[in-house]
């Protein structure tokens, strides 16, 4: 009869370990558990994900209203009451500076022109060796001073006066003659004008 003689020694012995329903149980529950959090976290970052894409889009769909409310108004952009109204009070302002203006300038137009008149008169009859230091102009008539090298001039000066327009419409009431230091007539003469005129 064979026997069988077990040579192993206890510690070297191989130990055969059989899976337990608990242990099978445990490791479901942990997969479980893995998987309902990786759908939970994926779910988490979807929603994060959209929250951030609607916001960027209520962001971009506001900007877009901004900017076209913008541009409606530039394109029918009108001033305010306020500038409306100050406008209209510069226009008036304007107007009445402007009718002032003409109506001074329709009043000065005549003693204007005499003046002018009377320059151009006097350089019309210029003559050599006599000249004019001082003119003026009243409503009463007209002054000359001046300064002439030769005593005879200052007549044939005179007779010139026939030849223009304003100085031939006044006479002469009251002629001044001296000597200055180098022997050269001064005049004044003082006019008023003509009878015809005053009447």
């Amino acid at each position: 009869m064979k026997q069988a003689v077990n040579l192993l020694r206890d510690d070297i012995k191989p130990v055969i370990q059989r899976l337990t329903l608990n242990r099978v149980a445990l490791s479901v529950v942990l997969v479980l558990l893995l998987v309902f959090a990786a759908v939970g976290y994926t779910q988490w970052l979807s929603q994060q994900s959209n929250s951030r894409l609607l916001q960027a889009q209520q962001t971009l769909e506001q900007l877009k209203q901004k900017n076209e409310q913008r541009q409606q108004q530039l394109q029918q952009r009108q001033p305010s009451q306020n500038l409306v109204e100050k406008e209209a009070e510069l226009e008036q302002q304007i107007n009445a500076q402007q009718e002032l203006n003409q109506r001074l300038s329709a009043q000065q137009s005549p003693h204007d022109s005499a003046p002018d008149q009377l320059m151009q008169e006097l350089y019309s009859v210029d003559i050599d060796g006599l000249w004019l230091t001082e003119f003026s102009m009243t409503p009463a008539g007209v002054s000359l001073s001046g300064v002439a090298i030769k005593a005879n001039l200052l007549p044939r000066w005179m007779q010139r006066f026939k030849q223009t327009q304003l100085l031939a419409k006044s006479r002469f009431a009251v002629v001044d003659l001296d000597r200055d230091e180098q022997s050269q007539q001064t005049f004044t003469l003082s006019n008023s004008e003509t009878s015809e005129d005053s009447q």
